[in-house]
């Protein structure tokens, strides 16, 4: 029985190794069924292959890579420039030496802009050029050029962009042909000598000039192009309009043409490539607001011609149509222009318009009285409601129509205070307008004495027929006079009629007149107005009677 024991303890002992081994492999459960054993092999998904990490230099896509090298270049950090060459054995040893002559190279003959590169991972795939390579630049030197090209490496943490050692190749011939910026040889030698912010005093007073230079002389054109439209065109309202136009964009036209120029020439003068990095996107920027001045300008100026002649016209609701479209347009351009600087200076607009997206509904939850007041408003204009000048009556409000904004109405009244109504709101208000009447009705009323006669009052009834049939400032066959009642104290007579006018300083002028008028023929026929007379009762208590008495007044 103990020998039988031993032998048992001996075999266990030689097979944990192999259980051991067993363990660590993962067996697949036995099926039971040949449909559970189908089932297990298609459920068993595949191990998926982790994502490279995006590279800590910046060489994931050719744009990103020439920007860092250039970064690297510019505080003369050659180890790490190094970094972005794809050096063969015999270059490495002179890596420094390439770093730094390909920066004098594109220091003075590189001028591609950054935005124009591919930010693509892949790279451009329309450059005739093979998959893994990508073609920027070229570099001009005199009668020589040369293209950089850009090769796709790729390494076992990820594929990188480097310049191509075929590239490098050429670095140290084309370097021989680099002579002189203007800078250098036209500048004194001090001023190169001592530099402000990592660029010499020589190219800080160039720069100033490249920009002092195009303005003053843009300026004086501007001038004389103002000139020679006062002199050319006869004194009328076009030529003030041009006049008015030209003056309103000089400075933004000069600004844009002078930005330009400045522009065109940096290049030429031998500035760093950085330095014309960050101008160009500066420039860029000052452009896009220049430009969106002279855009906001021009559009003031042809909305206000337009508005000018539809009011002559007295099309008043267009003119205020004309007038939203103005400011909604206007916002727009903003809009746009901010959108456009923050991609020139280098943000992700595509980020930021999912995020205007997705913050836009929260906006309009937040916001929807400020929606439904410039739909109200537009609404209001586009039913031609009420339009800007409009004498209108609002909730029992008299006062004129001074403006439409794209959030309120604002209302002069006749005490001369401003209104300001939301044009929301005014959807559940009653709203009278004037505007749209081409007469307004006078009614009067004219109380006689009882002592006038049957005859007086039968002439005194047809001469004011009369004179209101015959002005022509009354619409005649809308007129009537007639004895309408005999009052407690007066017989009254009551004229109807109609004004031909539809504005209520000039109705209040015609009413005042034939007023005076009715006046002298009653005097004429010999009768008088009729004053309201009043009848007091006292309770007088006679001690004698006991009896109520009344005295007349």
């Amino acid at each position: 029985m103990l020998r039988r024991l031993l032998r048992l303890s001996v075999i266990g002992i030689c097979l944990i190794p192999a259980g051991h081994a067993a363990a660590q492999i993962p067996l697949a459960p036995a099926a039971s069924s040949p449909s559970q054993a189908s089932q297990s092999n298609t459920t068993v998904p595949a191990a998926q292959p982790a994502a490279p990490a995006a590279d800590p230099l910046g060489r994931s896509n050719p744009r990103s890579m020439v920007r860092e090298f250039i970064r690297a270049e510019d505080r003369n950090d050659y180890v790490s420039a190094a970094r972005y060459m794809q050096l063969s054995k015999e270059q490495q040893p002179d890596a420094e030496l390439l770093a730094r002559n390909l920066q004098e190279l594109m220091n003075c003959c590189f001028d591609q802009p950054l935005a124009s590169i591919s930010d693509v991972d892949t790279g451009a795939l329309d450059d005739g050029l093979p998959l893994d390579q990508e073609r920027i630049g070229p570099l001009k030197i005199g009668d020589h050029r040369a293209d950089i090209i850009l090769v796709h490496v790729d390494r076992p943490d990820g594929s990188i962009w480097l310049i191509s050692s075929m590239t490098l190749e050429q670095v140290p011939a084309l370097h021989q042909f680099i002579t002189e910026s203007r800078v250098e040889r036209f500048m004194p030698r001090w001023l190169q000598g001592h530099s402000i912010f990592g660029l010499s005093l020589a190219h800080w007073v160039v720069w100033i000039a490249s920009l002092l230079i195009p303005l003053i002389f843009f300026f004086l054109l501007s001038q004389g192009i103002i000139f020679i439209i006062r002199k050319a065109l006869p004194s009328n309202e076009k030529r003030t309009f041009l006049v008015g136009l030209a003056k309103k964009l000089k400075w933004p036209l000069v600004w844009i043409f002078t930005v330009t120029a400045h522009l065109i020439w940096l290049p030429r003068l031998g500035f760093p490539l950085r330095f014309r990095i960050v101008s160009r996107h500066l420039g860029a920027i000052v452009l896009v607001v220049v430009l969106t001045l002279a855009l906001r300008r021009s559009v003031t100026l042809l909305f206000d011609r337009a508005r000018i002649k539809l009011l002559r016209s007295d099309r008043t609701h267009p003119a205020s149509m004309l007038l939203m479209g103005e400011r909604l347009l206007k916002v727009l351009l903003t809009i746009a222009a901010i959108f456009v600087a923050l991609t020139v200076a280098g943000v992700d607009t595509k980020t930021a318009l999912t995020g205007l997206g997705i913050g836009g509904i929260a906006v309009a939850f937040g916001a929807q009285k400020t929606i439904e007041n410039l739909l109200g408003g537009i609404l209001l204009i586009s039913d031609k409601a009420i339009a800007v000048g409009d004498f209108c009556s609002i909730s029992g409000r008299l006062g004129t129509i001074e403006d439409i904004t794209l959030r309120s109405i604002r209302m002069r009244t006749i005490e001369q205070t401003l209104l300001l109504i939301p044009a929301g709101s005014l959807s559940q208000e009653n709203i009278e307008s004037f505007r749209s009447r081409t007469k307004m009705p006078m009614t009067v009323t004219i109380r006689l004495q009882y002592s006038a006669t049957q005859t007086q009052i039968f002439a005194i009834r047809d001469e004011i027929y009369k004179l209101v049939t015959e002005d022509v400032r009354v619409e005649a066959s809308s007129a009537r006079v007639n004895l309408t009642d005999f009052g407690q104290w007066a017989i009254e007579l009551q004229i109807w009629a109609y004004l031909l006018t539809s504005n209520i300083q000039n109705f209040n002028a015609i009413r005042e007149e034939l007023l005076m008028r009715i006046a002298q023929i009653i005097e004429t026929a010999g009768c008088n107005f009729a004053l309201p007379s009043q009848t007091i009762y006292a309770d007088i208590q006679n001690s004698n009677t006991g009896r109520n008495a009344t005295l007349p007044r």
